[in-house]
């Protein structure tokens, strides 16, 4: 099969699937950690002549984040329209000067689902999206998050590493909607005399499709475009993810593409994850995937944060989501889907250079390692596999509507779900688990969210009488720790970023 075939097959099953047509003659310039990312962001937004568009999950303290702050104050003190839209959980660290500086010179800042004890049903459903789009015509998408830990070119353990991507070309209306989705809900004016509403150029030759994820119940477009590319890889499926906790569908599917021939190549973080029981939640698939054929490797140098997917060479996935239930089932995300051999081509040299800095997972050491460690991977596994009181058979496709008449007792402990055999029930709401958490010095049980991320929320709830579970909408983190805690130093950070 030729390039141009496979490239044709890729965007037709696609466009078909997901339902959202792919747009030709796009530039795609991809940036490498952050000595290259945010000169590049920084530059279009002090260039801006007309609008800035940002949203992120992160916006945390340091230098860059005052950068950031002074470039889009400016622009708004020069008569641009600047617009700030910051997650309300994951931006919460940011300096209260920065914002009364910004809101001062008159930049637009709004939050999305602060929280707040008036709103719980909203509260586990974040904002997830990385995006900055300048004079309507350049746009910014990736994993970054506005942090110090993102500067630099992961040379050590304080510099994360991490992919941005610029775009140019009709792609960036697809971006665009991205943050007017989310800040149509956040605000009342969606567009002013600012927005121009211009034509798109075509400066160059890549087709990229946007697709957009958003909380709700179902199958969801996200969770079909991976599983697009992993049931169309014919040669080579490379997968670089910061936070791997999928279902159990996901990971035979992997494992079934390993098995028909496909070279399957999976990058993780390693020693240096800021998600330690992310990381254990998705050890616990390592034999798995290893026996199958899969090639499981984790980063050595630093925080990999990357959410990158090649296939054949041909097409690639470069955006927000990882490779985890809480992005592919609760959290607002973008995905461009990029044709493109030469874009692909650099992102596969980048995963090159990242594998030649990582350890394989032998699978014989693997299936020796100790008791202590299969007991950690277990203490932060899910009991069930969907969240939405679906039913699932083991590699036998996406999650079933229960049977009408299926007979369900109340799960024992907070949101657990009994299962029998192969067909696990899920009863609806979050997995919770229970472990302990060193940070600061200071240490804590802490019962969280593990079905979406494996990583925990801050707080749970407790199970409602008669031994029901807990819903799932009041499981998110509140906005500290316990006063206690606060009083002995301790600081929160956001789920994931």
């Amino acid at each position: 099969m030729t390039t141009q075939t496979e490239r044709k097959r890729l965007r037709r099953r696609l466009e078909r699937l997901i339902g959202i047509a792919a747009t030709e003659g796009n530039e795609l310039v991809p940036l490498r950690n952050g000595d290259e990312i945010f000169p590049a962001m920084l530059e279009a937004v002090r260039a801006a002549e007309h609008t800035v568009d940002m949203m992120t999950f992160v916006y945390w303290r340091g230098d860059i984040a005052r950068e950031f702050a002074e470039a889009l104050a400016e622009r708004a003190r020069a008569g641009v329209r600047v617009r700030l839209l910051l997650d309300g959980f994951g931006a919460k660290e940011i300096e209260p000067g920065l914002l009364r500086a910004m809101d001062d010179a008159g930049v637009h800042v709004a939050w999305f689902r602060k929280p707040t004890r008036l709103s719980p049903m909203r509260q586990n459903h974040r904002c997830h999206r990385k995006v900055l789009v300048t004079d309507e015509h350049t746009a910014f998408t990736g994993g970054v998050g506005i942090a110090q830990e993102w500067c630099g070119d992961a040379r050590n353990p304080d510099e994360w590493r991490d992919t941005h991507v610029r775009v140019r070309g009709p792609a960036v209306d697809g971006i665009a909607a991205a943050f007017a989705q989310n800040w149509a809900e956040c605000h009342d004016e969606l567009y002013d005399e600012y927005d121009r509403f211009t034509d798109q150029d075509q400066p160059g030759n890549a087709t990229v499709q946007v697709v957009r994820g958003s909380a709700s119940f179902g199958w969801q477009d996200m969770q079909t475009l991976l599983r697009v590319m992993i049931t169309s890889a014919r040669e080579r499926f490379r997968l670089s993810t910061a936070y791997f906790a999928p279902d159990v569908y996901f990971i035979d599917l992997l494992a079934a593409a390993a098995r028909r021939g496909v070279e399957v190549q999976i990058l993780l973080p390693g020693p240096h994850t800021d998600q330690r029981a992310c990381l254990l939640a998705g050890r616990q698939h390592y034999q798995t995937l290893v026996d199958a054929g899969v090639e499981v490797r984790e980063y050595q140098p630093t925080m990999l944060h990357t959410k990158i997917i090649t296939v054949d060479g041909v097409c690639s996935l470069i955006g927000s989501t990882n490779f985890n239930r809480r992005s592919l089932e609760h959290d607002e995300e973008v995905m461009l889907a990029v044709l493109d051999e030469d874009f692909t081509a650099q992102l596969d040299a980048d995963f090159d250079a990242d594998r030649k800095q990582s350890e394989a997972v032998d699978p014989v050491r693997w299936r020796r390692r100790p008791l202590r460690a299969r007991l950690a991977e277990a203490a932060v596994t899910p009991i069930a596999l969907p969240c939405d009181g679906a039913r699932t058979v083991r590699g036998r496709g996406p999650p079933l509507r229960p049977r009408r008449r299926a007979r369900r007792r109340p799960a024992a402990v907070g949101g657990a779900a009994h299962t029998r055999g192969r067909f696990p029930v899920a009863v609806p709401g979050m997995m919770h688990f229970r472990i302990i958490v060193l940070t600061g010095g200071q240490s804590m049980k802490l019962r969280g969210d593990c079905g979406a991320t494996g990583r925990g929320d801050l707080a749970s709830p407790s199970p409602r009488r008669g031994g029901r579970p807990p819903d799932h909408t009041r499981s998110a983190a509140p906005s500290g720790p316990p006063p206690s805690l606060q009083r002995r130093g301790w600081r929160t950070r956001a789920l994931h970023a």
